[in-house]
């Protein structure tokens, strides 16, 4: 679905569940992270995160729309890990590392490094990625 964000800047909201399938046994150890669903505030802040991190680095690809990822491919899984007690001032949630599980050789660390992902092999789909988990 097409819509016009701000200045007049057309918007794509994407969901990724139907782009892609992950592999769901991909996962870290329950004990020390936790693992976010859609209605954690935490979720919304890291697809918010992830879909201005494509837009930045990649939406000139497209013709400068904005895009806005509403959910994670197939098979994904977001884990988060906290990271002392403050509380993050943008996200109103306790400070803490995202982990994106799913992926054959490993984890995504950074959104950034998961939107080179998306990019290489969704949008180009292209078999050489440098993602840096590829």
């Amino acid at each position: 679905m097409n819509a016009q964000g701000p200045h007049h800047q057309p918007v794509h909201r994407i969901r990724l569940s139907l782009c892609s399938h992950g592999n769901p046994d991909e996962r870290p150890d329950p004990d020390v992270t936790t693992r976010l669903v859609h209605g954690d505030p935490r979720m919304r802040y890291y697809l918010d995160y992830l879909s201005n991190e494509f837009t930045r680095h990649y939406g000139q690809h497209f013709g400068h729309p904005q895009f806005i990822f509403l959910d994670l491919p197939a098979g994904y899984s977001l884990w988060w890990r906290p990271r002392g007690n403050s509380i993050n001032n943008r996200s109103g949630v306790r400070n803490g590392n995202f982990f994106l599980w799913g992926h054959p050789n490993g984890q995504f660390r950074s959104a950034s490094s998961f939107a080179d992902h998306i990019f290489n092999t969704m949008a180009l789909n292209s078999p050489i990625c440098n993602c840096g988990v590829c």
